[in-house]
């Protein structure tokens, strides 16, 4: 048997860093070692991996360097970024993990900075003439030159759906707006909303998307989903992420209008939360990212995906015990009687 391939993944107090460690478990084609990391010591993540290490937060001056001697260290051949504070230091230094021995999973920094400012992102959508949801100036809505209802959210970050909410009046408007830095107003979708799970290969080609209907969300995630057959809507996404181009994964989110017109609302370049559901589905993309790190060839859209399938999401958790032990399953816990 081989050397497992020894990955690392930020962000191991995150919904998203468990999604990507249940498909790298799941799967028994390529031996695999997994090291979570994150800034908080006391996260359930680290008692499911085969590792954990403790690492300075994103903003800390040491952050970098801690990371790079982490992989050197540990020999680690593959780094899964998870948290969106996370990318741009990842993106201008990968070339430098490279050289240690580590490929970083990230998109050029060109793809970080239009992705990470939504109104950045639908002007480069209307520049290649893909759909985005219109944007509004307060000024024109105060004047009543814009039609309510309309959506408030933040520019830049507002992970999951902080701050992001529909408003119904000028008065809501002002409102919503003083809550945000920097507020970005758009036109309100009265549509269904997706998610598409996408996989693209370290010279930007769409290996594979897979579209899910959110059937509810809960803080911004889903938390009841089913994959759906939409190749209008793979299509639209492949074209989005070839043009960027996204190297790895990306969650990109889209509405289908009333019309059944589909519009781009974000492009997250990275795992999403819900990637479980399309996992489960037979598109288990963090094991591809296995497959591309060891060198392999991966033909587009060569993995059949079960339509239809639906994911409803319940919590999990973990119990450590005084000694540092920990139960993963709570079956398995042995209640006293």
């Amino acid at each position: 048997m081989s050397d497992p391939l020894r990955v690392l993944i930020t962000g191991g107090g995150t919904a998203t860093a468990v999604s990507v460690l249940k498909g790298l478990r799941v799967q028994r084609e390529v031996p695999v070692h997994v090291t979570l990391a994150d800034a908080q010591e006391t996260i359930a993540g680290r008692y499911l991996a085969d590792a954990f290490i403790q690492i300075p937060p994103a903003n800390s001056p040491a952050f970098l360097d801690a990371l790079r001697t982490v992989c050197r260290k540990h020999s680690i051949s593959l780094l899964i970024p998870i948290v969106d504070y996370e990318f741009e230091i990842f993106s201008k230094n990968a070339r430098e993990f490279l050289d240690d021995g580590t490929r970083v999973v990230i998109s050029p920094l060109s793809v970080i900075q239009t992705c990470g400012d939504k109104q950045v992102l639908a002007a480069w959508l209307a520049s290649r003439g893909l759909p985005a949801p219109m944007i509004v100036q307060k000024d024109e809505a105060l004047a009543g030159r814009a039609t309510f209802p309309l959506f408030v959210k933040p520019r830049k970050g507002g992970r999951g759906s902080l701050g992001a909410q529909r408003v119904d009046s000028a008065e809501e408007l002002e409102v919503a707006c003083s809550k945000l830095d920097e507020p970005l107003i758009q036109e309100f979708i009265d549509g269904e909303e997706y998610t598409v799970d996408t996989l693209s290969d370290f010279d930007g080609r769409l290996l594979g998307a897979v579209p899910r209907l959110r059937i509810e969300t809960k803080s911004g995630v889903s938390v009841k989903g089913k994959t759906v057959r939409m190749p209008e809507l793979v299509e639209l996404v492949k074209n989005v992420a070839e043009a960027l181009p996204i190297l790895g994964p990306s969650n990109i989110q889209c509405f289908r209008r009333r019309d059944g017109s589909f519009v781009v609302s974000e492009v997250n370049p990275r795992f999403a939360a819900a990637v479980v559901l399309s996992i489960a589905a037979g598109f288990n993309s963090p094991m591809l990212l296995l497959k591309l790190a060891r060198g392999e060839k991966i033909e587009p859209f060569s993995i059949s995906v079960r339509y239809g399938m639906t994911m409803l999401r319940y919590w999990e958790e973990v119990f450590v015990q005084d000694d540092g032990t920990a139960v993963t399953d709570f079956w398995r816990l042995g209640l006293p009687r």
